[in-house]
């Protein structure tokens, strides 16, 4: 029954995360979306996205530290910015446009208020 029941809940928890990923992003929307960094922050968000996903938006890393999974192209956390990066109207952190536009604005200096910076991303 513990079989039965542990089956069940993975499979809801499977169609949860497809839910979110109706559309299929790939390395190349990781790029396209990096190029439209503003140029003073292009390279800085291309190096930390390579280190962090290998420009894979589907990327994910489980139990990051203690703080949860890390999620997407830009590896965002439940912990640190999962919330924050839904506060600022953000949706999906798979989806690449999304996430580097969220990176960018924390590289530039847009969330420090927020205790959100470089700081947040290992790769940084």
């Amino acid at each position: 029954m513990r079989l039965l029941l542990a089956s069940a809940l993975l499979l809801a928890t499977m169609g949860t995360v497809q839910a979110e990923q109706d559309v299929h992003w790939t390395s190349q929307d990781t790029h396209a979306a990096i190029d439209q960094v503003d140029p003073q922050y292009r390279a800085w968000v291309d190096a930390i996205v390579r280190c962090e996903s290998s420009y894979e938006p589907y990327a994910t890393a489980p139990n990051d530290g203690g703080y949860g999974p890390s999620r997407g192209a830009v590896q965002i956390n439940d912990y640190f910015q999962g919330a924050h990066f839904r506060a600022q109207g953000f949706a999906d952190p798979y989806n690449p446009y999304e996430a580097v536009a969220y990176l960018a604005a924390a590289l530039g200096g847009d969330y420090v208020t927020d205790g959100i910076g470089w700081w947040r991303w290992s790769c940084a």
